[in-house]
């Protein structure tokens, strides 16, 4: 048996996954598993630049809702194409613990009129507007409700 108190520690887990060491490798060797909301996120960032398209739900254009229902829908949860019917799907989340890969609904209860997915730091992946593409934007309102889907 090789003695590893000489060994150098493995490298710090990349940024949304966590390393875990499965028993039958050796503690030498860490194995990352990625976070399921971080996975959304990652899923969402391979279709930055498709163009917004009212009524369209990918995988070659989409509106807000149409993204959102695409994307989820690679994790197995079904959403209707509407930000108001989303809303009613998954568990509620506050903000102050919301996370990388929530689904975000703008607008009030009954009336949503926008989704996008959580990336962090402040940041959606969303089909923004008419002439505009998918991609990592800023969250440009307060007036959002959160609903975690997967975890």
């Amino acid at each position: 048996m090789s003695n590893n108190a000489d060994a150098t520690p493995p490298p710090a887990a990349p940024a949304g996954t966590s390393r875990t060491f499965a028993s039958s490798v050796s503690p030498a060797v860490a194995v990352y598993v990625q976070d399921k909301g971080q996975m959304v996120v990652s899923t969402a960032a391979q279709y930055r630049g498709r163009p917004y398209q009212y009524g369209a739900a990918g995988p070659n254009s989409f509106d807000c809702s149409g993204f959102t229902k695409f994307i989820y829908a690679k994790f197995g949860k079904s959403l209707p194409h509407s930000a108001t019917s989303q809303a009613g799907y998954g568990s509620s989340v506050s903000r102050s613990s919301m996370k990388p890969g929530d689904l975000m609904l703008f607008g009030r209860p009954g009336s949503y009129y926008h989704a996008a997915i959580y990336a962090g730091g402040g940041n959606m992946w969303d089909a923004p507007t008419s002439g505009q593409t998918v991609g990592s934007h800023r969250i440009w309102s307060n007036d959002y409700t959160v609903r975690r889907l997967v975890s």
